[in-house]
């Protein structure tokens, strides 16, 4: 991922979105994984900019502060639905998610996603990990606790 993000730009901006839901079990994955890497990363690292933010459930309140960004790359991490085992993570081209109902949230990720490749020009690339429970109120499952860490692990790792 480092080196596709150089090779189209010498320093380019990446803005790393967490999107869950802390009442609702496994959805909370993403915006985990959001402070997880926050807490680790500092927004300069070499050759790229970084900008991370936990939206929470509602990921379209952060589209005047990401259009102020104008990142070159986008990289959203949530919990959604595709069809695997618990824990499982999965990375998807939003294109490729247009039309599926991979989110766990009132709007899809594409039509997210759709909507900020239009207004910015960008690229864009769903993480998704395979959630087990949405319950209200239950907690994160340790199969998803582990995929939150492992990715937090890893994005810090690429980007560090």
């Amino acid at each position: 991922m480092r080196k596709q993000l150089l090779a189209k730009k010498n320093n380019p901006n990446v803005v790393i979105l967490g999107i869950g839901n802390e009442v609702k079990g496994d959805d909370f994955a993403g915006s985990l994984a959001a402070k997880s890497i926050q807490a680790s990363l500092p927004q300069q690292t070499g050759n790229f900019s970084i900008s991370v933010f936990d939206c929470g459930p509602v990921p379209e309140n952060f589209t005047g502060v990401i259009r102020k960004i104008s990142p070159d790359y986008i990289l959203i991490i949530d919990a959604g639905d595709f069809g695997e085992d618990a824990g499982e993570i999965g990375f998807f081209s939003w294109k490729k998610a247009e039309g599926s109902e991979i989110s766990t949230h009132a709007l899809p990720l594409s039509l997210f996603s759709g909507f900020l490749a239009a207004e910015l020009d960008c690229e864009i690339g769903l993480l998704l990990i395979q959630p087990k429970n949405l319950s209200y109120l239950d907690p994160v499952h340790p199969l998803i606790s582990e995929a939150v860490n492992k990715i937090s692990s890893e994005i810090i790792k690429i980007f560090s």
